[in-house]
């Protein structure tokens, strides 16, 4: 029951959902939209251009998705990746992602979506959590995994209907952050505004507290089994399997 309590916390103290209980009651629907396949929607790294020997994937009760970013390896929800060429910081990218993904998820008739982001899709996932956006009541819950801390976070203002949020950290990509002093250029990620910052700063920004997952971005040593990806989506759709009123078998 713990661990359910890590994938299911709230806001911090004196963030949008402090002391708000973030599981559904049992017979409480967990988003307007219940109708549809059950979806977690993965946002893929820096490079990794989705899965596409996997890009759908039938768990038996939901469906794993893996679209690949329109513009390639990286998610450019800022603008173009090479900072130092064009810095201009613009919402014409951002709202292109947003489309894409909303058209993603309607093709596949996902009903209640589960956002899954790491890395680079770590900070997208990040930035549509803290630009409120819910595609249209179904997004529930976002799992954001060891994302580059970045100005997309910045007056973070959730959904109302997201119920589930795990934010999980590297200490690999903390100390990189610090070393960085706020210039992403150092370290070659992908930021907005080409602006990292600090862990401390950004569980301030965006008003969850951050679990430490592992030593190293990208491999193994979970801190913690209940913390590792795989544990941590099971264990959030179980749980709504669990309270909700929604079938666990649908599509």
């Amino acid at each position: 029951m713990a661990a359910i309590a890590v994938i299911a916390g709230g806001h911090l103290a004196g963030g949008h959902l402090a002391g708000a209980s973030t599981v559904p009651e049992p017979g409480e629907s967990v988003a307007p939209v219940t109708e549809g396949k059950w979806c977690s929607l993965h946002l893929h790294w820096a490079g990794g251009n989705g899965q596409a020997d996997a890009a759908e994937e039938d768990q038996g009760g939901y469906w794993k998705l893996w679209p690949s970013s329109p513009a390639g390896a990286f998610w450019e929800y800022d603008g173009p990746h090479d900072y130092a060429v064009d810095p201009e910081t613009g919402d014409e990218e951002y709202q292109a992602i947003v489309e894409f993904l909303t058209g993603y998820l309607d093709e596949r008739d996902c009903g209640p979506v589960l956002v899954v982001g790491y890395s680079n899709g770590g900070g997208l996932a990040a930035k549509l959590l803290c630009q409120g956006e819910d595609f249209g009541g179904r997004a529930w819950g976002f799992i954001v995994d060891d994302p580059v801390m970045d100005d997309g976070v910045l007056e973070c203002e959730p959904s109302p209907l997201v119920r589930h949020v795990l934010f999980t950290h590297s200490e690999e990509l903390v100390a990189d952050a610090e070393a960085a002093n706020g210039d992403c250029s150092v370290t070659g990620w992908y930021c907005e505004d080409n602006h990292t910052m600090p862990l401390a700063d950004y569980e301030a920004a965006t008003g969850y507290p951050s679990q430490l997952q592992r030593e190293f971005h990208g491999g193994d040593g979970w801190s913690d089994d209940e913390l590792a990806p795989w544990h941590t989506e099971y264990l959030a759709w179980t749980t709504v399997f669990e309270s909700a009123s929604v079938p666990a078998t649908t599509g």
